[in-house]
């Protein structure tokens, strides 16, 4: 029964993790890619970015409205 509840919560994690980026569709995550890719960003900078983009922002159509600060903000650790 203890391995079970385990399985089950792990299980409800890796479901909560999931959905948690479900606005943030592969299509969505490669336009953000590219465009970083275009401007000149390492790929190790870009997937950075990206990855701090999805945590502050849960909806990728709230980056269309990101203004110069907030985009700078979201790239200060990475390199």
């Amino acid at each position: 029964m203890k391995s079970y509840s385990i399985a089950l919560i792990l299980g409800l994690g890796v479901l909560a993790v999931s959905c948690a980026n479900e606005e943030w569709s592969s299509v969505d995550q490669n336009k953000l890619l590219d465009r970083c890719l275009a401007e000149g960003g390492t790929k190790s900078y870009c997937k950075c970015y990206l990855s701090n983009a999805m945590k502050a922002y849960p909806n990728a159509k709230d980056m269309d409205d990101l203004d110069f600060e907030a985009s700078v903000e979201l790239s200060i650790d990475c390199e």
